[in-house]
């Protein structure tokens, strides 16, 4: 029983810290919001407000701008703003803060 315990919590471990942006996309978002303001500028926002949670990486693409926060080669937090201003946040788990971000930036 141990040891099925133990492996158990062994994967779950190995599985946590291989998360990535298309692992979380693959998921329904956590929460969805919408802004009038420049995607990359709510993103620059969230980015420095948010940083504690892992290292943040913004990048512009040509319909959305994404913000994806790594901590320990995993992905924790994965936010995408759409140029239309519809927003999308998922996260690795409920531990992770970022609505009074969302609230500040947005």
């Amino acid at each position: 029983m141990k040891r099925t315990a133990l492996a158990l919590v062994a994967a779950a471990s190995v599985m946590a810290c291989t998360t990535t942006a298309s692992d979380l996309r693959n998921r329904p978002p956590v929460h969805t919001f919408n802004t009038a303001k420049p995607p990359m500028r709510v993103a620059q926002c969230i980015s420095e407000s948010v940083s504690k949670i892992g290292s943040p990486s913004v990048l512009q693409g040509e319909s959305e701008t994404t913000i994806t926060f790594v901590q320990e080669n995993a992905t924790t937090l994965f936010i995408t703003i759409s140029n239309d201003g519809e927003g999308k946040v998922w996260r690795v788990n409920g531990l992770i803060p970022y609505r009074s971000a969302l609230q500040r930036c947005a």
